[in-house]
C-alpha cells in the first residue's frame, strides 16, 4: 500500500484571510486547519510505522458548519425551553387561556 501524505512540515498556521471573519469565526477556522495538520501528520506516521501505540488526536468540539452558515434543524428541547414550548403549543391547540399552575 502506497500512501501519498504531503509534508508539513513547513507548513505555516498564520492564515492570511481576504475575507473579513470575526473573532469566533477565525478561532474555528485556525482549529481546524491545525486539527487537520495533526490528522495529516497522524496518518502519516500511522502509515510508516503502523497503528502499535498510536492515539488519535482529539476530536475539536466546534464544528465547521457554523462558519459555513449550516444550522442544525432540530434542537433538544430540555427544561424550561421544553417547557415554555409544550405550554406554548398546548395553548395555541385550544385557544384558551392557560391556567394559573402553568403561569
Amino acid at each position: 500500500m502506497s500512501v501519498d501524505i504531503p509534508d508539513l512540515t513547513d507548513l505555516e498556521m498564520e492564515t492570511q484571510y481576504e475575507y473579513q471573519w470575526n473573532e469566533k469565526h477565525k478561532q474555528v477556522l485556525e482549529a481546524r486547519a491545525d486539527y487537520h495538520n495533526r490528522m495529516t501528520r497522524f496518518i502519516a506516521k500511522v502509515a510508516k510505522e503502523g497503528p502499535e501505540e498510536k492515539v488519535l488526536p482529539p476530536k475539536l468540539k466546534e464544528d465547521l458548519n457554523s462558519v459555513i452558515g449550516i444550522v442544525s434543524k432540530s434542537k433538544v428541547l430540555k427544561g424550561s425551553d421544553l417547557h415554555e414550548y409544550l405550554k406554548e403549543k398546548s395553548l395555541a391547540a385550544t385557544r384558551q387561556p392557560a391556567p394559573e399552575f402553568l403561569i
